[in-house]
C-alpha cells in the first residue's frame, strides 16, 4: 500500500552507524521566495532516533546538515515545502547537532539520544481502551499496543479563537514496529480509509477539490448591509391611498369569521420600504396588499402581504416570481398552525419598539405610537433583490429577518448615521420577508413552481426566520452569527415531521459538512461565499448538542437563558443535566462524535459520543431523531469530475499540514494497522507557543473503509 508518507530516503553511514532520513510535510499555503526566513528548529531525541522539524515564513529549499563533535557527518538539500526529519539508527549517547539553513537565515538544534530521552518523549495508548487518547504537548513518540485490525486517526485541535497556521500543524513523520524489522505496520490490512490531498499551495498540480460554490445548496443568507440608500422619490404621494385599517379586520373576526371577499379581491394594501437592489443596500417604498391571514382558534397569527407585481390573480399554477392567493394563504395557514409550537421551545417575540425616539420602547399595540399592524407578524413576499430574470437568480436570498422593523422614525431623529438611515426605512413592527420565486422553487435554477404549493424551502425557511425575531427578543447583547444560525437551523430540525417535510436541514447541511468542516470552526462565521460552510459547522455542532445533552429542553434553555453563544450552551447543559463542562471538553466530545463510526460509537461497552441518538426530551410537536453522520444520505464527492462517494467527514494524509480553524480540526487517516506486534508513530514536535491551539488527539476504532456506507437507518 502506497500510503505517501515518506518522500525522499538518504542512505548513510555515521560511525559505522547507518543512518535512514525521511522528510515529510508540506505548507497548506505559501509563497516561494529567495526572501523565506527559518523561523524556529527543534529536535526530540528517543532510542536511537531523532525527529527534527523547523518552521519557516515563505518557503524555499533548505540545507540539512548534521554534525558530531563539530565535523559534518551527513548532509542533503531538503525541497521547498519539506518541515520534518526523521533518523534512526543513531547511536545512544552522541550528540547530533542539527543544523537547517536556505542561504539567508540558519537554525540549529542539538540532541542526544538515548533509552531515557525515548522514555521520557513516549506516552503508550493501549487500542483496547484508549479510543480518544490526547496527546500530551511535550510527548512526540506514541506506542501503540494490540491495535492489529484497528484503524488509527489523529486530528489537529484548536480550542482557541485564532487561526493556527499550517505551519504549525502537527504530522505523523514515521511509524515502525517495535520487534526492529523495517516494514510498515499498515501494509497489507484489507481495509483502509480513503485520504484526500487537496491542492497544498498555489502551484500544485494534484486535483482540485470541489469548491463549496459548485456543489452546495443555492440559497445563500442574508447579510445586513454595512450601508444603505434611500429612494426617497419612492415615497411622493405614496400613502395616499393607503387604506389599511387592522381594526376591520379584528372586527370580522369578533363577530366569527373573515370576510374572505375583501381580502380576496386585494381591498387592503399598504406601503413598505423593501429593498430593490441585488446587494439588499438601496431601499424603496412599495406597495404590497393583503392576500392572507393566518387564524388559529379564531385569533390572527400574521399577516401575509404580496408586493403586487409578484400577484397572479389567475388560479392557474403560479412560477417564477409570481404568487397566488392559494400560495399565499397556504403560508399563512401553515406559520398559524405551528408558530406557537416553535414559540413554546423558542420563547416569544419583542412585543416593544427599540427604546429612543417617538416610540421610546412603547408596546407595539400602544394606541398612539404603535405598529398599524399591532403585534401580529407581518410577511412579506417580493422578490427580494429584485433578482428574478428568467430563472436566475442573483442573491438568491430565501428569506430573512432585519430588525431595523423594530426601529421607529423618531429613532436618531436629525442624525444623519447609518442607524437613523435604518430607521427611517422601518416598516414599525414584527416582519420578516419571504422571496417570491423560492416559493416556486423546485430546484437550483427551475422555479417552475409545484402546483400551486409552496415550496419546502420556503416552509423551512419560515421557522428559521421566525426564530431569528424571537432570538431578537429574548436575547439583551448581541448573539453570535454562528449561535443565532445554529438556533434557526434546530427550529427547522426539530420541526420538520410536524410539518410533513421530505427536505430536511440535515440532508442540506450534513453532506456540505463531512465535506468541508475543516474550512470553519465548531463557533466560527465566515463572511462571503463560505458563509455555508459556517452554517453546515453551526448546525453540526448543534444537533449532536442537543441529542446529546437534554433533547428540545436543551434547546429552549439555550434560547432563553440571558446569555450567548458558548456560554449560554454550557449555562443551558448545567441546567439540563446538573453536569459544568468546559468549552474544550464539549469541543473534544464533539469531534469523537465526528470520528467513531455509528456502529462502532454505539456498541454497547463503547457508548462514545456520537449523532446516532434521539433527543431525550420533546416539547408538544417538536422533537429530535437519530443522525447517521456515516449514512447515504450524507454522502459526497471528494474532487472534481469523480464518481467516487465518501461517507463520513473527510481524512486527510497523515502527512498533510493544514491551517485549523479557530475552535475547528482537520482529521488525518493513519490507516489500519496490519501486525500483531506493538507500533511506534513518530509525530513532528509541538513548536507553537499556545498549546490549546495545536492539540493532538489520536483515535482508534474498528477497521473500516469511508467508501463503504453505514448502514444503520435514521428515522
Amino acid at each position: 500500500m502506497n500510503r505517501n508518507r515518506f518522500c525522499k530516503w538518504i542512505n548513510s553511514f555515521i560511525c559505522g552507524t547507518f543512518v535512514v532520513l525521511t522528510f515529510t510535510g508540506c505548507f497548506f499555503d505559501f509563497i516561494e521566495g529567495s526572501g523565506a526566513q527559518i523561523l524556529d528548529c527543534q529536535a526530540v531525541a528517543g532510542d536511537g532516533i531523532a525527529v527534527v522539524s523547523w518552521t519557516m515564513r515563505g518557503s524555499s529549499d533548505v540545507q540539512l546538515d548534521a554534525y558530531v563533535d563539530g565535523q559534518r557527518v551527513f548532509g542533503d538539500t531538503v525541497s521547498a515545502g519539506k518541515t520534518n526529519q526523521f533518523a534512526y539508527g543513531l547511536t545512544n549517547g552522541i550528540e547530533y547537532t542539527f543544523v537547517v539553513s536556505n542561504g539567508t537565515s540558519e537554525k540549529s538544534v542539538s540532541v542526544t539520544p538515548s533509552l531515557e530521552a525515548g522514555a521520557q518523549n513516549t506516552c503508550e495508548v493501549n487500542a483496547s481502551t484508549d479510543y480518544a487518547f490526547e496527546i500530551p504537548a511535550s510527548k512526540t513518540f506514541v506506542l501503540l499496543r494490540g491495535a492489529q485490525g484497528k484503524t488509527v486517526e489523529f486530528a489537529n485541535i484548536n480550542t482557541t479563537d485564532q487561526v493556527l497556521s499550517s505551519t504549525y500543524a502537527r504530522v505523523l513523520v514515521n511509524a515502525a514496529v517495535t520487534d526492529g524489522t523495517n516494514v510498515d505496520p499498515f501494509e497489507g490490512a484489507l481495509l483502509h480509509p480513503e485520504v484526500a490531498e487537496i491542492n497544498a499551495n498555489r502551484y500544485s498540480s494534484r486535483s482540485v477539490m470541489v469548491t463549496p460554490k459548485e456543489d452546495v445548496s443555492s440559497v445563500r443568507h442574508f447579510v445586513e448591509p454595512t450601508s444603505v440608500s434611500i429612494d426617497a422619490s419612492s415615497r411622493f404621494g405614496a400613502n395616499s391611498d393607503d387604506n389599511f385599517d387592522i381594526s376591520e379586520i379584528e372586527k370580522d373576526l369578533e363577530g366569527g369569521s373573515l370576510n374572505q371577499f375583501l381580502i380576496n379581491s386585494g381591498e387592503y394594501h399598504k406601503y413598505v420600504w423593501l429593498d430593490a437592489n441585488v446587494s439588499m443596500d438601496r431601499y424603496s417604498y412599495k406597495k404590497v396588499t393583503l392576500r392572507a391571514v393566518g387564524t388559529n382558534n379564531n385569533q390572527i397569527k400574521c399577516l401575509v402581504w404580496v408586493e403586487d407585481s409578484c400577484y397572479q390573480s389567475s388560479e392557474i399554477a403560479a412560477s417564477g416570481k409570481m404568487v397566488t392567493q392559494k400560495l399565499a394563504q397556504e403560508l399563512a395557514n401553515t406559520f398559524a398552525q405551528h408558530c406557537d409550537s416553535e414559540r413554546a421551545v423558542f420563547g416569544d417575540e419583542k412585543e416593544k419598539f427599540i427604546e429612543g425616539g417617538g416610540s421610546n420602547g412603547k408596546n407595539l399595540n400602544d394606541p398612539d405610537y404603535g405598529s398599524d399592524t399591532k403585534d401580529y407578524v407581518n410577511i412579506v413576499i417580493y422578490d427580494i433583490g429584485a433578482d428574478y430574470n428568467n430563472k436566475v437568480q442573483q442573491c438568491n436570498v430565501a428569506g430573512y429577518f432585519f430588525s431595523k422593523d423594530y426601529l421607529s422614525e423618531g429613532n436618531y431623529n436629525g442624525v444623519d448615521t447609518y442607524a437613523s438611515k435604518l430607521a427611517n426605512i422601518s416598516n414599525h413592527g414584527k416582519y420578516f420577508y419571504i422571496d417570491a420565486p423560492f416559493c416556486n422553487y423546485v430546484s437550483k435554477d427551475n422555479y417552475t413552481g409545484n402546483n400551486n404549493k409552496v415550496s419546502e424551502t420556503i416552509i423551512s425557511t419560515l421557522f428559521h426566520e421566525f426564530q431569528h425575531m424571537i432570538n431578537f427578543g429574548q436575547k439583551v447583547g448581541d448573539a453570535p452569527s454562528w449561535y443565532n444560525e445554529m438556533l434557526s437551523m434546530l427550529a427547522e430540525d426539530m420541526m420538520r415531521q410536524q410539518l410533513g417535510l421530505n427536505e430536511s436541514v440535515r440532508k442540506e447541511r450534513l453532506p456540505a459538512f463531512n465535506k468541508y468542516y475543516w474550512m470553519s470552526g465548531a463557533t466560527e462565521y465566515l463572511e462571503g461565499e463560505n458563509t455555508v460552510i459556517s452554517y453546515s459547522t453551526a448546525y453540526a455542532f448543534g444537533a449532536w448538542l442537543a441529542r446529546t445533552y437534554g433533547g428540545v429542553e436543551l434547546v429552549s434553555k439555550i434560547s432563553r437563558n440571558q446569555s450567548v453563544g458558548l456560554e449560554s450552551i454550557r449555562d443551558a447543559i448545567r441546567e439540563q443535566t446538573g453536569q459544568t463542562l468546559t468549552a474544550d471538553e464539549l469541543l473534544k466530545q464533539y469531534i469523537q462524535a465526528c470520528v467513531f463510526r455509528t456502529g462502532f460509537a454505539s456498541t454497547t461497552g463503547h457508548q462514545l459520543p456520537t449523532f446516532y441518538k434521539d433527543g431525550t426530551t420533546s416539547i408538544g410537536s417538536c422533537s429530535l431523531t437519530k443522525i447517521n453522520l456515516f449514512g447515504e444520505a450524507y454522502k459526497y464527492n471528494p474532487y472534481t469530475n469523480s464518481s467516487v462517494s465518501y461517507y463520513g467527514p473527510l481524512l486527510f494524509t497523515s502527512t498533510q499540514k493544514l491551517a485549523v480553524r479557530p475552535t475547528g480540526f482537520v482529521l488525518h487517516s493513519i490507516g489500519t494497522v496490519s501486525t500483531n506486534e506493538d507500533v511506534m508513530l513518530f509525530f513532528s514536535p509541538q513548536m507553537y507557543s499556545d498549546a490549546n491551539a495545536n492539540q493532538l488527539v489520536l483515535y482508534v476504532q474498528n477497521q473500516f473503509s469511508n467508501k463503504l456506507v453505514d448502514e444503520l437507518s435514521e428515522d
